[in-house]
């Protein structure tokens, strides 16, 4: 192969793997915005408390009258909850099975409905046990061929229902990958003889006291036993306060490393950059005293001062971007001892055992959500690691076969373009909303920039001109 065809390969190859490395990156950090994007005003951060089976006791279980504890503590308009039910959708000789979710007062804030028509429930419509309800646009498609449904009238189970809001199915990945594929009609849960309830099967709980504290499930599991007389381990509590950090969490851990690696090249350079100017010092001092030299250099000598002064102040730049602040699960850290390892033992056999006994546990729509995130995130993450040491030894190959700085700068800004305009269209397909990491592509960008200057040829530049005259 000769020289030509080599650069154009390297060339070439380093398009693609940057390409697909900043693809990655922004799929990463819409996946892990996802939820805060799917969720208005920030309700995705919040604690669940959710029924493992409806075998238990009821008189151990969560009851509509032991929420009057849980509001008395937290705020009520911070507080609700749901249950679930196999129930039939009938309108003329139309029907479908469906789930009727019997909704408590302010489950729309907990809920990530996008509501086309009409409203979801008023206060007063909760309080009053009106048979009201709301559909999707799919469900209308098939009852009423039409999204025009506001007034019509349903049966579900027997009773009769006034349709007052359509909500948008939603089509994206993630949505599908949660989905049951059974259709959810709303109703309040009021509008049933005696609700409807014996026992909650969901509570929702948001408040900015609760956020406060560090170990939230410990403190719901303390009230679900001595104020409600519920048995705690019948239902699964999940602290959703911190699911951002979670999520964000391995994309700022690797542009943090990223970063660490660009300083690290940086002080590098830095060091070098001063060394030269020491040398290009002494060998002027040989043949000129420090008055010619300062007459000489008028213009060299501020530009010199200014670089080493602007070097340090690019490196604490670049440390102020990288930083992220970390987030573990307060259950997950030993109380007295980081290195009791006996506890992380115990752990991974508290996570086997409870997948283990998960069977017919229907877990939330946000928990749903969250865990194939995550997944997702982990499993691009790993391709970005792959991608990354690709990139890195596809570097050292350009830089071997001797690529000219402008090739090189115009493939960053290339591949920066293909990356950007194909998650753009990977995210409008999958129905996920796209989200640019800025600073994240700018150390990437850095660290690029960074390792693809050709040192020999910048000092076979730099050395040409260092004899005084």
């Amino acid at each position: 192969m000769d020289i030509a065809k080599l650069q154009r390969f390297s060339l070439y190859k380093l398009i693609i793997l940057t390409s697909s490395l900043f693809f990655l990156i922004i799929m990463i950090n819409s996946i892990s915005s996802d939820i805060g994007n799917t969720y208005k005003n920030d309700y995705s951060s919040r604690v669940e408390i959710n029924i493992k089976s409806n075998f238990g006791n009821e008189q151990k279980l969560i009851k509509p009258s032991g929420l009057e504890i849980f509001k008395m503590q937290y705020s009520s308009e911070s507080i609700s909850y749901m249950n679930e039910l196999d129930s039939f959708l009938q309108t003329g000789n139309v029907g479908y099975p469906v789930k009727a979710v019997l909704s408590g007062e302010n489950l729309e804030n907990f809920l990530s409905l996008n509501i086309l028509r009409g409203t979801f429930f008023s206060k007063n419509q909760y309080e009053y046990g009106k048979k009201v309800a709301v559909i999707s646009d799919t469900m209308a498609q098939k009852l009423f061929t039409s999204h025009n449904v506001i007034g019509n009238e349903i049966n579900i189970s027997g009773l009769k229902y006034k349709i007052i809001g359509l909500f948008r199915n939603k089509n994206s990945l993630f949505s599908l990958l949660g989905s049951d594929g059974v259709e959810r009609v709303y109703i309040p849960s009021e509008s049933l003889s005696n609700n409807g309830l014996k026992i909650v099967n969901t509570v929702f709980i948001k408040d900015k006291r609760l956020q406060a504290e560090s170990f939230k499930v410990n403190t719901i599991e303390k009230a679900l036993s001595e104020r409600l007389m519920v048995d705690s381990y019948l239902y699964k509590i999940n602290d959703f306060y911190y699911n951002s950090s979670y999520t964000s969490q391995p994309l700022s851990m690797f542009i943090f490393l990223v970063g660490i690696l660009c300083i690290c090249l940086l002080i590098k350079y830095f060091i070098e950059y001063l060394k030269f100017g020491f040398l290009y010092l002494k060998k002027g001092m040989k043949n000129n005293y420090l008055l010619q030299i300062l007459v000489k250099w008028k213009l060299r000598i501020p530009v010199f001062l200014i670089l080493a002064a602007l070097i340090p102040l690019f490196i604490g730049t670049v440390f102020w971007l990288i930083r992220f602040k970390g987030a573990i699960p307060q259950e997950y850290i030993p109380a007295n001892n980081v290195f009791d390892f006996g506890f992380y033992a115990n752990k991974v056999k508290e996570a086997i055992y409870s997948a283990n006994n998960n069977v017919g546990y229907a877990p939330t729509e946000l928990e749903i959500l969250f865990h194939n995130n995550l997944t997702a995130i982990y499993v691009l993450m790993s391709f970005v690691i792959i991608n990354f040491i690709a990139v890195v030894s596809t570097i050292k190959l350009n830089k071997m076969v001797c690529e000219s700085s402008a090739k090189q700068n115009i493939m960053i800004v290339v591949s920066l373009f293909i990356g950007l305009v194909v998650a753009f269209v990977f995210c409008l397909v999958c129905g996920i909303k796209y989200s640019f990491p800025v600073k994240a592509v700018a150390i990437l960008v850095l660290f690029l920039a960074i390792n693809l200057v050709n040192k020999r040829k910048v000092e076979a530049k730099t050395y040409v001109d260092t004899d005084l005259k």
